[in-house]
């Protein structure tokens, strides 16, 4: 045993979190950006379509009368998307 702690005696570990790759990093800021981009017509679709000259889809009325509901709905399912896209499930020991 004495062998064995002076020989790890000088070894230092040091713990990193392991990159994924850049593609994927790249697919979670799309990912991110599209829920910005739905909550800020859940927000204010009326006046952005509006704006346009379109007209106000159909599932607006069911987001407007449901807004806490689709901002959470929004909120979970694009923080899994990402965190699924940014998960390498890497656990090495150099």
């Amino acid at each position: 045993m004495i062998i064995q702690s002076r020989a790890l005696e000088n070894l230092q570990v040091e713990g990193t979190e392991y990159p994924p790759p850049p593609a994927k990093k790249m697919a979670a800021q799309i990912v991110f950006y599209i829920q910005l981009a739905i909550f800020a017509f859940i927000i204010c679709g009326e006046g952005l379509c509006s704006a346009a000259k379109i007209p106000v889809p159909a599932f607006y009325t069911q987001l407007k009368e449901n807004k806490m509901a689709a901002f959470m709905m929004v909120w979970l399912v694009g923080n899994m998307i990402q965190g699924s896209l940014l998960s390498t499930g890497a656990f090495e020991i150099y």
